[in-house]
Parts: C-alpha cells; sequence; structure tokens
C-alpha cells in the first residue's frame, strides 16, 4: 500500500474568482454530525470545506466568497436562508434531480397509503378461453421449456401461459428429473400405494401383537388408533381395494361439460352443485365440489395475477417498457380501478416535461391545476415548490446542477474509510483540499 503525507500547515488560498458555486452536505458521523462542502462549478475543483451545516457557521463562511453570482444547492432549507443572508443577490439554483425526487416520493406516499400490496386482475372470458390448459403442472413446464427452445423470451411466454416472469424462468431454468415430482399420480399408482401402506401395517400389527405388545402400545408405536389395531388383529390377510374412485367417476362423468359450462358463465361452486342435483347427479355434494375444483384448475378458472404495489412504484422511474412486471393492459385496469393514481403519473409526466422546456412560466399554471386535484401528497409537494418558487423556476430556466457536489461527497467518504474513519477533520480537509481527491 502506498502510502502518503500531508501538512496540516499548507492549506490553500481563498479563491476570489469563484462565480458558480455548489454546495452540499456530508456525513462526518452518520446522524450525529455533518460538515459542508464547497465546490468549483466550473473548474470541478474543490474549493473549501467546514465542519458545519448550522446556518450562523455557514453565513460567516460564505460571506469569504463576496464574487459568488450563482450556487446550486438541494431543497436544504438551511443552506437557502444562508446562502440569501450571506450573498443576497447570488442566484440560488435548486438541482433538477432532487425537485424530482420530492415528486415521485410523494406519489410513492400516495401509493403505498391508497393501493394494497398486490391488486388482483381478472381477465374476460374471451382472454380465460385463450389460455393454454393443462393437466399438471409438469405439462406446463414442459411446454414453457419448449417455447424457451423455440427462441421465445421470458416476457412473451408470461403473456402465453400468464405467469409470471420469475416463474417462468423458475420453469426454464428446473431439470426435467426435477420436474418429474410434478407428475400427478393415476388412481391406479394411487391405489396401489395405498394397499401396499396398508398391507405394511397389517404386518408390522401382528409382528409386534406375536411379541405381546398390547394394543394400545402398538397404536402409539405405529401411529394409528386402538380401533384399527383391534379390526387389522381380527383380520387373517391384509386388507385390498383401499383406493376404489372408479364408480364415483362414472357417476360424474355424464356432468363434466354441464361443470364447465356452468363455470364459465361464472357461477359459485354451490350454485353449480344445486344445478346438477336438480338435473339428476347422485354424487356427493363433497365428491361435485371436489370435481368442479379440479375442472376450474383446468378449464374455465380466470387465472390468478396480480399486479404488485412495488411494479407501479418501478412505473415512477421507469417507462413501462422497463418495468417487465407490469403490463399496458393490466395498468390501465388499475388506473381505472383507482382514477387518481393515472391522474398522479400524468402530473410527473407532464411537469418532467416542464423541467427540460426552459419555459418557466408553464409551472405556475401546473401548481395551480395540481392544487385541485385533492390529492393531499400532491398538495403538499406543491407547497414546498411555493416555499422555494424562485429556486426552481431557475432549475428549469438555467443548465446549472448540483450533481458535481454529490460525487465529490461520496470521494470524501472514500477518503473516510481510507483513514478507516479515524480521522480529525483538519486532516481530512488537508487530504480532500491537497489531494483533490483525484
Amino acid at each position: 500500500m502506498t502510502a502518503y503525507f500531508v501538512s496540516l500547515k499548507k492549506t490553500p488560498q481563498i479563491n476570489s474568482d469563484l462565480v458558480i458555486a455548489a454546495l452540499d452536505d456530508f456525513a462526518l458521523k452518520k446522524r450525529h454530525r455533518y460538515g459542508t462542502i464547497l465546490i468549483n462549478a466550473e473548474t470541478h475543483k474543490v474549493v473549501d470545506m467546514i465542519e458545519s451545516r448550522e446556518k450562523d457557521d455557514v453565513i460567516k463562511w460564505l460571506k469569504k466568497y463576496p464574487n459568488i453570482k450563482i450556487f446550486t444547492r438541494d431543497g436544504s432549507s438551511t443552506y437557502a436562508a444562508a446562502m440569501t443572508e450571506a450573498l443576497p443577490d447570488a442566484l440560488q439554483v435548486m438541482d433538477r434531480f432532487h425537485i424530482l425526487m420530492h415528486l415521485t416520493d410523494s406519489c410513492k406516499k400516495f401509493i403505498n397509503r391508497s393501493i394494497k400490496a398486490s391488486e388482483p386482475i381478472e381477465d374476460d372470458g374471451a382472454a380465460i378461453e385463450a389460455i393454454p390448459r393443462f393437466e399438471t403442472k409438469y405439462d406446463k413446464i414442459m411446454y414453457a421449456k419448449k417455447l424457451h427452445q423455440q427462441g421465445k423470451s421470458f416476457a412473451k411466454i408470461s403473456d402465453e401461459l400468464y405467469i409470471d416472469i420469475s416463474t417462468v424462468r423458475h420453469y426454464v431454468r428446473i431439470s426435467e428429473q426435477e420436474a418429474e415430482k410434478y407428475r400427478r399420480k393415476t388412481d391406479e399408482q394411487h391405489s396401489e400405494e395405498s394397499a401396499n401402506a396398508k398391507e405394511k401395517m397389517f404386518y408390522e400389527i401382528h409382528t409386534l401383537h406375536q411379541r405381546g405388545v398390547t394394543q394400545a402400545a402398538i397404536s402409539r408405536i405405529i401411529g394409528t388408533t386402538e380401533v384399527t389395531v383391534s379390526k387389522y388383529l381380527k383380520r387373517n390377510e391384509p386388507p385390498r381395494h383401499a383406493y376404489n374412485s372408479q364408480r364415483k367417476k362414472e357417476k360424474i362423468a355424464p356432468f363434466l361439460a354441464r361443470i364447465n359450462e356452468l363455470g364459465i358463465q361464472g357461477l359459485k361452486s354451490g350454485e353449480i352443485v344445486k344445478i346438477l342435483k336438480a338435473e339428476g347427479c347422485t354424487c356427493s355434494e363433497n365428491y361435485i365440489r371436489k370435481n368442479i375444483t379440479e375442472q376450474r384448475k383446468l378449464r374455465f378458472a380466470p387465472p390468478k395475477r396480480t399486479v404488485h404495489r412495488k411494479a407501479l412504484i418501478s412505473l415512477l422511474y421507469h417507462s413501462l417498457d422497463k418495468v417487465k412486471e407490469l403490463k399496458e393492459d393490466d395498468l390501465a385496469k388499475i388506473i381505472e380501478r383507482y382514477p387518481l393514481l393515472g391522474e398522479f403519473y400524468e402530473y410527473i409526466r407532464s411537469f418532467k416535461e416542464i423541467m427540460f422546456s426552459k419555459e418557466v412560466e408553464l409551472l405556475d399554471a401546473w401548481m395551480d391545476t395540481a392544487e385541485g386535484s385533492g390529492i393531499s401528497e400532491l398538495n403538499s409537494f406543491v407547497n414546498g415548490v411555493r416555499q422555494d418558487l424562485d429556486a426552481t423556476k431557475a432549475a428549469i430556466e438555467y443548465p446549472y446542477s448540483n450533481g458535481i457536489s454529490e460525487g465529490f461527497v461520496n470521494k470524501v467518504k472514500v477518503a473516510k474509510r481510507r483513514m478507516f474513519g479515524r480521522c480529525s477533520f483538519e486532516l481530512l480537509r488537508a487530504v480532500v483540499l491537497n489531494r483533490q481527491l483525484s
């Protein structure tokens, strides 16, 4: 590691030629002590630093630079007041990034207040019919893999199958061996497994009984009831035909088409059961409901899709085509459900246009319109703009930005880390001013 030495006695002279300056704070100890950094916006060099961001200290400091004509800053009211008192003739330009950040934060508060974490999206019958149906989850996984092999993107597969992109990624990346566990067992397999389990239990019960174990102890060891133990001890051979629903299936089969028809009409399970009973179905209500559930999953159930609130928040910072979790049709349905959300998005879009239009006179009309929206968060933002109106209008009219100071604040943090956060402010200031953090 290369060591370097900095003289605390050697400090730069006051820059009397400083005309355009950027001002920002930085943490000496986060949430406890802060300093202020002053940067020449023309030469991109640090001019000076002080160990405070209090108004009186900043005023006294800024008076050393009487030639400053233009300040760029964030939305700090302390810095605004200090600049006004120290150099009343200097133009203050608020940073555009911070203005837009305050607006999007207001909308974010509105979204968190007004919209649930996830909003269900329902589709019409035509959309439902167009969705491929699969007998098992395994079939859906293999179909997704097939579409991906054909060169289709995750987004297109998501649209076709009406599932989240994250689910599509999981389906495509899962191995065929892992996918096998999603195959649905046949009735014959269920029957065989059930018979084998009961046969194993039968022989275990008889073996324990021959060893002199009581029925109560056997029930605890096996994990079944004493009634079952007693029943199995009375038998000379294990029970067979434990799982046989063929007769039930034969009873319900003529009514499956009717179940699908009623399901597509949107009838509830209880209503479908009453209609089938009236039409002569002799199956039990529970068995009818079970088949309704199976048919709903396979054929007439609307796909369960949701729009997450975080996707709506992402739309504040990105265009719709960049928010992969949100589709245009889904957004339209959410806005139809929450009209004020659509209005807020429009206010943000129009405000961004004004910020980069150089047309200052448009801002007053925008604020008057926004105040009539009835959205408390938007009104709060407008009040904040009015309190710092001149600096906001200057941000529209002039090209200056406070972005350079944000970069230097990060470099100050790097310098602190190099000295393991144990340096004094005098040493940190000397490092910054003499080395310029290059």
